[in-house]
């Protein structure tokens, strides 16, 4: 029963995993900003510099249009979250007796909200394996993603902000203080080694089975750590 699976997998690399969607970036009369021309305001005047597009909060903006979306979208959120924790669990489940296995992990099993199933596979090299032999598989494992190692970002660990002037890295403590990859070395050696299956909330028991099959599979072949 690989087929479902496999033609989901297709359908998230194109479009993503979001489970609710009401639009984003900047939503003004008249106003509209491309991939490579991100808006923002400045005293009622555009403004248009693909750093400042990246920078938190420039480029937010909501429409009572969009509001009413999210206002619809909200109210699945509780049937959204509960498909996502039973079929995360049923995963968990299926592969518990797997031997040396180690699950990411959680204060609160219960209360997570079971995005995804991820494993500590011990390297990167034992992680990218897992990951090649998944997709032969038909299931789509992933790294951990949905954020950046924010210090390791050029712009950051160079301190570039909206304006040279721009108070944050003025004084003696902001001018000392230095990001990059040296800052965060167990966070990076951490994510290398971790690869999982996202979790969808109307995954069919088939493909539940599937995903956990394959797990397991592709586990028990790669051997021990």
């Amino acid at each position: 029963m690989k087929e479902p699976v496999a033609n989901r997998r297709q359908f998230l690399e194109t479009v993503g995993t979001a489970s609710i969607l009401v639009g984003s970036g900047v939503s003004m009369p008249g106003l509209a900003a491309g991939a490579d021309q991100k808006l923002a305001l400045d005293g009622g005047e555009p403004v248009r510099t693909s750093l400042l597009g990246a920078f938190a909060a420039c480029n937010s903006r909501i429409n009572e249009f969009t509001g009413a979306v999210l206002r619809a979208q909200l109210q699945k959120l509780e049937t959204i979250c509960q498909g996502l924790r039973s079929n995360a669990r049923k995963v968990r489940e299926a592969i518990a007796d797997l031997p040396g296995l180690k699950l990411r992990a959680s204060p609160d099993l219960e209360g997570d909200l079971g995005v995804g199933v991820f494993l500590d596979l011990g390297s990167q090299e034992r992680r990218d394996k897992f990951l090649r032999a998944m997709r032969a598989e038909g299931v789509l494992a992933t790294a951990p993603g949905g954020s950046v190692i924010l210090p390791t970002v050029e712009r950051i660990e160079k301190k570039a902000t909206v304006h040279p002037a721009w108070p944050s890295f003025q004084s003696p403590r902001g001018r000392a203080i230095q990001y990059g990859s040296a800052c965060c070395p167990r966070t990076i050696r951490t994510l290398s080694r971790a690869a999982g299956v996202i979790m969808d909330s109307v995954f069919s028991e088939d493909e539940i089975r599937d995903i956990a099959k394959a797990i397991r599979k592709v586990y028990l072949a790669l051997g021990k750590a």
